[in-house]
């Protein structure tokens, strides 16, 4: 993954700018697991850094990276990474001060990835605005590598189309702590999971779902003014036994864990949480498609500070 086309490193007042179009031809390279994939563009440990207005197409594995820089503007791209696994769109690693408006991204892995892998390099202070996600996995993904805390994210008048697995994932699973995350005004369509957070140490919204160990809760989780329709169409029946346990991953490691995509069903129709202090759910409306016989939503072991759902 070291491999790229274009790379910086120490580098200051840089950038990509332009209408034209850089097209990594995916498809005369491996797939999955060769060392030989590069990456489209990585920066390191660079300042102030514009790639703006350009169409990047047919990466053979992520296609940017951008690892422990700061004063980045990543705007008015196109990304269309759909010819090979692993085809993030925007990676970020230990960045502070990043700003993400008017983006377009359609890939075969997560769109837009924050990740903190070192207590140095915190990843903080994110801007992603007015952007457009389609993904064969999340299309915003905030964590899985937390060794670092990260913080200071808004997410605003974004759209999630045709997204397979989760809308906004949240994991905090390495040590770091996840704060101060901030979503609005987002419309999600076709979207397995529209969040899912979970925080174990190695925040789930299934439907909505959101899981914690019970020595470790997730603390401040608003759901305020949403709207959900869901497919529907399963059977409390059908649901397999023996809900899995969260685990605290620094404690117990289990061979069969809660963490990352399992499991991949819910007990619940709408909204599944565990574990949670100070929750307040507000203004929720559910409605389900199909006929459906699993409970609406559960709320297990939380500190409720309010609770408004309906469903229509």
């Amino acid at each position: 993954m070291d491999k790229c086309f274009i790379y910086a490193e120490d580098a200051v007042n840089i950038g990509l700018t332009g209408h034209g179009e850089i097209n990594g031809n995916a498809g005369e390279f491996p797939n999955e697991g060769s060392i030989y994939r590069p990456m489209m563009m990585r920066f390191l440990r660079c300042t102030s850094v514009h790639v703006k207005g350009l169409r990047l197409y047919n990466s053979t594995a992520w296609t940017t990276a951008f690892l422990d820089s700061e004063n980045i503007w990543c705007e008015d791209l196109d990304i269309r990474n759909d010819k090979k696994y692993n085809g993030d769109g925007l990676d970020y690693d230990g960045c502070r001060n990043v700003f993400i408006p008017n983006c377009k991204i359609l890939g075969t892995d997560d769109n837009l990835c924050l990740q903190a892998s070192s207590k140095e390099y915190p990843m903080k202070n994110v801007h992603i605005t007015n952007c457009h996600f389609t993904s064969i996995c999340a299309g915003i993904r905030i964590g899985l590598k937390s060794i670092g805390d990260i913080s200071n994210v808004t997410i605003h008048n974004c759209t999630f189309e045709d997204v397979r697995r989760e809308g906004i994932k949240i994991e905090c699973t390495e040590g770091g702590s996840i704060t101060d995350i901030v979503a609005s005004g987002l419309v999600m369509r076709n979207v397995t999971r529209p969040v899912f957070i979970l925080l174990n140490n190695r925040p789930s919204f299934n439907g909505i779902r959101v899981d914690a160990c019970e020595s470790r809760p997730i603390r401040d989780l608003v759901l305020k003014n949403m709207i959900y329709t869901a497919a529907g169409g399963a059977a409390k029946e059908d649901i397999p036994a023996g809900y899995p346990k969260v685990w605290d991953m620094r404690l117990d490691h289990p061979e069969q864990v809660s963490e990352n995509y399992y499991p991949d069903w819910s007990r619940a129709r709408f909204m599944d949480i565990r574990n949670v202090e100070r929750l307040v759910v507000e203004g929720v409306r559910f409605h389900s498609l199909r006929e459906d016989t699993r409970e609406s939503y559960i709320i297990e072991n939380c500190k409720t500070l309010n609770l408004d759902v309906v469903e229509y």
